[in-house]
C-alpha cells in the first residue's frame, strides 16, 4: 500500500512503505456470465488500481468504496463462473482491497486489523501458486505485497521474508531491494553479504520502472553503498549513483501527476552532504525543502534539518525534533543524517550521541544498514 500522506522519508522507508503501482493487467476483466457483473468487476477493479495515488494525495474518502469492491470481488469469486486466469486476478484485486483497508488503519493510528490482513494474505498465496504463465507478473506482485502485510499488519518479519526471497528469486525489482538490504546488515537469516547486495541493487536498477520506485530506490541504495563502504557498483561515484534515482524519481513523480511517491526531494539531501563532505556547498539543492509542499508529514524535523546541515547551527533543536519522531524508521534516516553531518564536520561527540539513536531502534532495519553505513566514520 502506498503512503497515506506521502511522508517525505518515503523513499527511504521499509518496503512496507514503498510506492509499487497496481501490475499491468495481465488480460480482460474476469469473464462473467452477466455482462452487467462483468462490466461492474471491471469498474471495481479500476478503483482499486486508482485508489492508491488518490489515498496518496489525501483523499481519504475514496477507502470508502473498499468494502464495497471486497464484496463484489467476492460474489465473483465464490460464483464459480470465472476460468482459472479469471480467477487468479480476482483473488489478486481482492488481496489487494483487503491489505489496503487494514493498511488504512495502522496509517490512521487504529489497531491492525489482523482478520483482514491474514485474508489478504491468503488471496496473495493463491496467485502467488497460480502455475499459469499468464498470471506471472501477478504472481510476483502478489507475493511482494504479501511480504509488506505480513511484517506491516502482523509483525510477521520471518514469514515476510520468506515471501520477499521467494519473489526475489523470481526477478522482482521491489523483493530483490528488500533481499539486498537484509544482506548488508546480515539479519533475517542471511548472511552479510556486501557483493550480493550490490549486484541485487543492480538488477533491480535495471529494471528502471517497470516496478515503481524500485529502480530508484535500487540506485539510492547503490550511492549508500558507495558513499559508505567504499563499493565501486559499475565503477560509478555515489554522486552519480544519486542523479540516477532522483532522475528516476522525477520520472515516476511525472507518471504519478505530481506526487513525489519515491521522494526525490529527500535524495537531494543525500546529494547536498555528498559534496559537502567532498568540499563543494550546494545550498540551491535545499530549496525545494523549503515547501511545506515538500515536508509532507514532517516539518518541524525538516526545517530544523535544513537549519542545521545548511549552517552548522540548531543541531540541539534537530537532535530533540528527532527524537520526538514516533516514527522509529524515520527516526533511523533522520538520525543517521544528523551522525552524517556532524562526521563531516568533525564533531565526534555529536556523531556518537545520533549513533545511540540508531542503536536504540536496532531491529529496524534502516536503522541497521544506518548502523552498518556508521562505521565509516565510528568504531
Amino acid at each position: 500500500m502506498k503512503n497515506i500522506a506521502v511522508p517525505l522519508v518515503a523513499a527511504l522507508l521499509l518496503v512496507l512503505q514503498a510506492c509499487e503501482p497496481a501490475p499491468p493487467r495481465t488480460s480482460p476483466p474476469p469473464s462473467s456470465s452477466s455482462p452487467m457483473q462483468s462490466e461492474n468487476i471491471a469498474a471495481v477493479i479500476a478503483d482499486i488500481e486508482s485508489m492508491g495515488n488518490r489515498l496518496s494525495s489525501g483523499e481519504i474518502a475514496a477507502a470508502r468504496t473498499l468494502p464495497h469492491n471486497i464484496n463484489v470481488l467476492t460474489r465473483a469469486i465464490n460464483s464459480g463462473s470465472s476460468d482459472t486466469q479469471g480467477m487468479v486476478m480476482l483473488r489478486y484485486y481482492r488481496g489487494v482491497a483487503r491489505q489496503m483497508l487494514s493498511g488504512l488503519n495502522r496509517a490512521l493510528g487504529l489497531p491492525a486489523d489482523r482478520q483482514m490482513a491474514e485474508a489478504a494474505l491468503t488471496d496473495f498465496e493463491f496467485v502467488a501458486n497460480a502455475k499459469d504463465p499468464e498470471s506471472a507478473e501477478l504472481a510476483k506482485n502478489a507475493l511482494y505485497l504479501a511480504g509488506q502485510g505480513a511484517a506491516g499488519e502482523l509483525g510477521d518479519h520471518a514469514r515476510s521474508m520468506r515471501y520477499f526471497q521467494r519473489c526475489s528469486d523470481m526477478k522482482h525489482a521491489g523483493c530483490q531491494g528488500v533481499i539486498a538490504g537484509a544482506k548488508i546488515t546480515g539479519t533475517a537469516g542471511l548472511a552479510r553479504d556486501i557483493p550480493g547486495a550490490v549486484r541485487l541493487h543492480q538488477e533491480a536498477f535495471a529494471t528502471g520502472l517497470d516496478y515503481g520506485c524500485s529502480g530508484s530506490f535500487a540506485a539510492y541504495s547503490l550511492a549508500r553503498l558507495t558513499q559508505f563502504a567504499g563499493v565501486k557498483a559499475e565503477d560509478r561515484s555515489s554522486l552519480e549513483w544519486m542523479r540516477r534515482a532522483v532522475r528516476l524519481a522525477d520520472q515516476m513523480k511525472v507518471r504519478a501527476s505530481g506526487i513525489d511517491h519515491c521522494a526525490g526531494n529527500f535524495m537531494t539531501v543525500y546529494e547536498y552532504l555528498i559534496r559537502l563532505e567532498a568540499g563543494e556547498r550546494d545550498n540551491a539543492l535545499l530549496e525545494p525543502l523549503d515547501s511545506q509542499e515538500t515536508q509532507g508529514g514532517y516539518a518541524a524535523v525538516v526545517v530544523d534539518m535544513l537549519g542545521y546541515i545548511r549552517n552548522g547551527t540548531g543541531e540541539s533543536a534537530y537532535r530533540k525534533s528527532v527524537a520526538d519522531l514516533r516514527d522509529a524508521d524515520a527516526r533511523c534516516q533522520f538520525a543517521f543524517i544528523g551522525l552524517w553531518k556532524a562526521a563531516i564536520s568533525k564533531q565526534t561527540a555529536t556523531a556518537r550521541a545520533y549513533r545511540d539513536m540508531l542503536q536504540q531502534n536496532s531491529d529496524e532495519p534502516s536503522c541497521g544498514e544506518n548502523l552498518v553505513f556508521a562505521g565509516k566514520y565510528l568504531r
